[in-house]
Parts: structure tokens; sequence; C-alpha cells
């Protein structure tokens, strides 16, 4: 019977799991076979409590084999559901757990709404019931980062996964953090999902930037009026919406940086 072990490591579960179940679909990215696996076991309290924190987080690694001096060789799984109650004697917890193999993908670029991005250097790809999510780091120019931010929390853009599927799908973007690089670049994390399928997270920073739009759009609204009513000179409400812009980038900007992508903001993927 096949046994993996699940989750990191350093948790050192003394138990393995058992798979009773096996079946392989295609993937609906690239077309390639993908595992999905049920597997069991029996743990202990203190076992089950570290095996429980890693169902939790969604994504865990799975171990064919260990070795005591390296990391062994692993696969990620997304954990579809899973299933825990107690043994009855022992303090123990039997667990029965559904898993979906991550297919690793590595795009050549990214396409989104005409602009174009490089081939991420992190990147993932999970299919929910509503349909496609795509997390994604990238080095980017100012320029491209300047860009992104004008898209992201509005209308669904045209995306194209190069390297993966050059069929354009029409997905929502959320620019969620960024750092500044060298020479004019920066290291910038993206989220993109089928418009259906934003979650609470999306729904508050979307909410934040909306606000600074709404009032953008206030400010503009009253600029128009006074120069309807000659108020003041047509240069100087040109200097006034200048002023407005360059603020309200300014603290978008802000509202997501960071010191150091990869050291102050956990990959979510596994």
């Amino acid at each position: 019977m096949r046994q993996v072990g699940v989750g990191r490591p350093e948790d050192n579960l003394s138990a393995l799991l058992e798979i009773i179940a096996v079946k392989r679909t295609p993937s609906p990215s690239s077309g390639n076979p993908l595992e999905e696996l049920v597997v069991t076991s029996r743990l202990s309290s203190h076992d089950a409590l570290l095996l429980q924190r890693e169902l939790e987080a969604g994504v865990v690694r799975v171990y064919e084999d260990r070795d005591e001096n390296q990391e062994p060789p692993y696969s990620r799984y997304h954990v579809v559901t899973y299933f825990t109650s107690e043994t009855g004697t022992g303090g123990g917890r039997t667990f029965q757990i559904d898993l979906v193999e991550i297919e690793d993908l590595h795009p050549t670029g990214l396409s989104i709404a005409d602009l174009e991005l490089p081939a991420p250097y992190r990147y993932s790809e999970s299919w929910r019931s509503t349909g496609l999510e795509i997390v994604a780091r990238a080095e980017v120019s100012n320029a491209q980062l300047d860009e992104l931010f004008e898209l992201s929390i509005t209308d669904p853009h045209l995306v194209v996964r190069r390297g993966v599927s050059e069929e354009p799908r029409l997905m929502s973007l959320l620019l969620t953090a960024w750092s500044p690089g060298s020479e004019g670049s920066a290291a910038c994390e993206f989220w993109l999902n089928d418009p259906k399928d934003v979650d609470n997270d999306w729904a508050l920073v979307a909410k934040s930037v909306c606000m600074g739009r709404d009032a953008l759009a206030g400010v503009e609204a009253l600029l128009v009026a006074l120069e309807e009513r000659g108020v003041l000179p047509a240069a100087d409400l040109d200097a006034i919406r200048d002023d407005a812009g360059r603020r309200r980038r300014e603290l978008h900007f802000r509202m997501f940086e960071v010191g150091d992508l990869e050291a102050d903001v956990e990959w979510r993927r596994g």
C-alpha cells in the first residue's frame, strides 16, 4: 500500500498517511494528468494538531520518501476537503483527506489588457468551483508597475498566459504588494481571478482603491464646475488636476509598498 507524508519536514509527523484511492484527471490548464488522492491515517493528538494546521492553510506538500539528512522531493496538493474524528481511545484522531495535485507551470510571460509582462519568477494556478485563480510575482519596470496599478480593481481584462495557453481569458486584476528594485525596477505580486470569483480580501482592498478613485472623481467634478463658471483659468485647473492625480497615486503606491517583497510577504501558494 502506497504511503506518503503530508506537511513540512520540520513537523516530524510520526505516522505516514495511507493512500486509499487514486484518480488521474487532465489538467484544465495544460491537459497533463494530475493526481487526485484520498488519504487516511490515525494520529496522536500532537500529530493531529500539526497536520490540521497544514490542512487549514489549503495547500500541503506531499512527500513520497523521507530522508533524515535532507528535505526529500515533494509535490504540492490542494486540500479539497478533510474529515477528522476522535478515535475513542488514547486521545488520538483519524483523518480522511481529499487532495488534488497542483501543476507546476512555467509561463514565459503574461499579457494583461495588452500590457506585456516578463515571465513571473513565482507563479501558481488553481481552479475553484467558479473558475481560475492566478497568483504571480514578477520583476517589472516602474512604468509597467504604474500600468498595473491603473488596471487593478477596474473592469475585467483579457489575459494571456504565454507558454501555458494563448487563449485570452477575461479576468479581474488585483496588485497586492510591491517593493522597489534597482535601476527603475520593482518586484510585485498580483492576483488574477475569474470576475465572479473574488473573495473578502479582494473586496476589502477594492473598497480602499475605489475610495481613492471616487475622491478623485469628486475633485474632477468640482474642477469642471469651476471651469464652466470661469472662476479659475484653465492653466490653474490643469495644475490642480495634476496635483490631485499625483497625490492619489502616491497614496495608492504607499498602500501596497513593502521594503522587500520576498522577505516581508509570505508566498501563499505552498
